[in-house]
């Protein structure tokens, strides 16, 4: 049953970061996820092998505008585009490089206290792999 909920809950977020997100919020947190699930260690980076028109697809984009974001985000250092998928060096510099919106009002925590809690562990998660990565030790704390 916690396994149907998680799910539920997580489609719900997915819809919710569509309709009320803009493109480059939705699709570095969907890199940060896929980093924590799928990304594997490769070239001092974590690698997501996934295309550039299945992350479109994911965040409800254009191919043209993950790959204009891909550039960007090149530029600054933070990701790495390969033919196999994406490198991500820097999650934290990702994170960053996606403008935030302060005008959307904060989630009551009673609805759902689950992300809350992802959130919280998310940045060290990532981090720690992250390290693991690149060879050196992770950190206690991100």
């Amino acid at each position: 049953m916690r396994i149907v909920v998680q799910r539920l809950l997580n489609a719900e977020e997915r819809c919710r970061e569509i309709a009320t997100e803009k493109v480059p919020q939705r699709l570095s947190r969907t890199l940060c996820r896929l980093v924590g699930q799928v990304g594997r260690p490769s070239e001092g980076g974590v690698l997501v092998a996934l295309t550039r028109e299945e992350l479109a697809q994911m965040t409800g984009t254009t191919l043209f505008t993950v790959s204009r974001l891909f550039s960007q985000w090149e530029e600054q250092g933070v990701i790495r585009p390969r033919r196999e998928g994406v490198l991500i060096d820097d999650a934290a510099g990702l994170d960053a490089a996606s403008p935030k919106r302060p005008d959307r009002p904060a989630r009551p925590a009673a609805t759902d206290p689950l992300p809350a809690r992802r959130a919280k562990t998310r940045p060290r998660k990532i981090a720690s792999v992250l390290a693991k990565a690149q060879g050196r030790p992770p950190t206690g704390r991100a």
